[in-house]
């Protein structure tokens, strides 16, 4: 008589831990469907963004960097005028400025103008 082998079922464990796998999989897609519009604009960001706090070194690299760029590229932001961008500027990892956030989400701190403590006051 042959060997007549049956499929394999899983036991109560290997079904629980399956579930949890999918529920786990899931949550994970719906995260990352939740997250997307947050991130997205760090991935897909067209324009660099030039902070600086109004002083005299901020812009004379303002005048230097900008044009280099293209004005069409580049976002400046007075953060001593727009307070409200301070805490964005420090989120993406500002420490003093003049400071020039590249499309790729790099910063370059230009020169040293002042530290961002400092255009926080």
């Amino acid at each position: 008589m042959p060997l007549i082998r049956k499929p394999h079922s899983p036991n109560a464990d290997e079904q629980q831990k399956g579930k949890y796998f999918f529920i786990l999989l899931v949550n994970l897609t719906i995260f990352e469907l939740a997250i997307l519009p947050t991130i997205s604009k760090y991935f897909f960001m067209e324009k660099s963004v030039f902070y600086h706090a109004g002083c005299p070194v901020c812009l004379s690299a303002e005048q230097e960097i900008v044009p280099l760029i293209g004005n069409e590229n580049v976002e400046v932001v007075h953060l001593g005028e727009q307070r409200n961008r301070i805490a964005e500027a420090e989120a993406k990892g500002v420490k003093s400025v003049p400071a020039l956030l590249t499309p790729t989400g790099n910063i370059l701190h230009l020169n040293y103008g002042a530290s961002l403590a400092d255009v926080k006051g």
